[in-house]
């Protein structure tokens, strides 16, 4: 789990435009709220490593996907053509989204959950 948000959040830095497309318009700041998503992802994935966080970070985690939940969902709401992503991939999304909680909320659970 720890690799999969250290990656995604460096994937923040390494295409930003891709972040863009998604950010809806009424959100402040878009370049910013790349950055910052970026740098939590990272900085939850080191946490996910030390026993004494490590269900902070989860909790953190599942806060965070529940944010990006909302923005999958206002994805499907919006033109699926001004993604240039089909629907179902849109709503495989959103599904991803509950399984990702769902691992997340695993790591509150046990202690000796392994990142």
């Amino acid at each position: 789990m720890s690799v999969l948000y250290l990656l995604a959040g460096a994937n923040h830095f390494i295409n930003p435009q891709m972040y863009a497309a998604i950010i809806p318009f009424w959100l402040p700041y878009p370049n910013e709220l790349i950055h910052i998503s970026g740098i939590s992802e990272m900085v939850l994935a080191i946490l996910l490593l030390y026993p004494n966080y490590r269900k902070t970070a989860a909790w953190l985690i599942i806060a965070m996907l529940m944010v990006f939940l909302a923005v999958h969902i206002q994805m499907i709401f919006d033109k699926p053509t001004k993604f240039n992503i089909p629907m179902y991939v849109l709503v495989i999304r959103v599904a991803l989204q509950f399984v990702l909680v769902w691992w997340a909320y695993l790591f509150t659970r046990n202690e000796k959950t392994k990142s």
